[in-house]
């Protein structure tokens, strides 16, 4: 005799549980799941999507940027406002950034979508605030997802140092960040970390 069917949710979130501490873009989650609940049903999970985005509402699966979710099982589940920036925050941090990626400077109006990363990942205490928000164009956000802190803030540093130099400002306040920058690029190169990036 067949195992009864779980419900779609329940079906989503044993899945994510074997996939545990790993962030998963919706492209490769949706078609997984979809995939497994044939080989073992036999017919289509009719909303997986839906599955997937009110897992992340109830906080059972950590929102990890736009369209990528991660199971952790360490973490409690909360609501989701604990997970991510709430509307007015994310709001004013867009507006902080002039609405272009603190990278690589593009915005909106040069084709990239944009999004609101924590600095300090949920996964480490990092909290929805002002003061722990950037905003990433996607494709940044997806290489801070994967690589480790440290090269990835080599990158930061690099593409500001390569920004503030090109726009030949005389405004003190610049040439200060710029110093800045190659302070922190020296340090890199002193302790041998920037050779394999």
């Amino acid at each position: 005799m067949p195992s009864k069917k779980p419900s779609q949710e329940a079906f989503v979130y044993s899945w994510f549980k074997k996939n545990p501490n790993r962030p998963i873009p919706h492209s490769e989650s949706k078609a997984a799941i979809e995939a497994s609940y044939r080989r073992q049903y036999g017919e289509r999970l009719e909303d997986s999507d839906r599955a997937i985005r009110k897992l992340g509402q109830e906080g059972k699966l950590i929102r990890e940027a736009k369209g990528i979710y991660r199971y952790d099982p360490a973490h409690r589940p909360g609501k989701a406002a604990k997970l991510g920036f709430d509307a007015a925050t994310r709001r004013r941090i867009l507006q902080r950034d002039d609405y272009r990626c603190v990278v690589c400077g593009k915005g909106v109006a040069d084709g990239v979508d944009l999004q609101v990363d924590h600095r300090v990942p949920q996964f480490k205490g990092g909290k929805g605030t002002l003061s722990n928000g950037q905003t990433l164009c996607s494709s940044h956000n997806f290489q801070k997802k994967n690589l480790d802190q440290i090269t990835f803030a080599h990158k930061l540093f690099t593409e500001w140092h390569k920004q503030l130099k090109s726009s030949r400002s005389r405004d003190p306040e610049q040439k200060k960040l710029v110093a800045f920058c190659e302070a922190v690029l020296a340090l890199y190169k002193k302790h041998g970390v920037d050779e394999e990036i």
